[in-house]
């Protein structure tokens, strides 16, 4: 059981899910991608 579900875990969704857990909601934080990444976000991927 979570209380949050973040759906990406790069620069929104990492920090949203910190604060998130922070606050002492249970968070579960998904990403498709592998970590580490040498792309910092996937916009720059296709550029």
């Amino acid at each position: 059981m979570y209380d949050a579900i973040v759906i990406g875990a790069r620069c929104a969704g990492s920090p949203t899910a910190m604060l998130l857990a922070r606050r002492g909601y249970r968070v579960l934080r998904v990403d498709k991608a592998k970590f580490p990444s040498d792309v910092i976000n996937g916009y720059s991927a296709f550029r």
